[in-house]
């Protein structure tokens, strides 16, 4: 669960590390963060949308393989615990996109 302050520089990161042709393949949570409780996410999981996986990563094209709602799985007791009605599970593949030469 990387930080939200931290995530360009997550990705910066991977950009450096990872070939032309290298695919990540991401699991995202998505979830109401601003209605939990701070204590409850201060170490994660923090919330992660495919939009803002799509702003963070622009030099990647993102395919959305699978999507859940997952907040009765005994993993996310916390969340329901502390008032999260949905998490929404998105599995994605991020694919480097290729560089254009002229």
């Amino acid at each position: 669960a990387i930080n939200p302050e931290m995530r360009s520089s997550y990705a910066a990161v991977l950009r450096n590390l990872l070939g032309a042709r290298s695919r990540i393949l991401l699991i995202a949570l998505e979830f109401e963060e601003v209605a939990v409780d701070p204590s409850v996410t201060r170490l994660g999981p923090h919330s992660l949308g495919v939009d803002e996986v799509r702003s963070v990563f622009i030099d990647f094209d993102i395919q959305v393989l699978e999507e859940h709602d997952v907040i009765d799985v005994d993993r996310f007791r916390r969340l329901r615990e502390a008032g999260c009605r949905s998490v929404n599970e998105h599995t994605l593949l991020l694919r480097r996109k290729r560089q254009e030469t002229f």
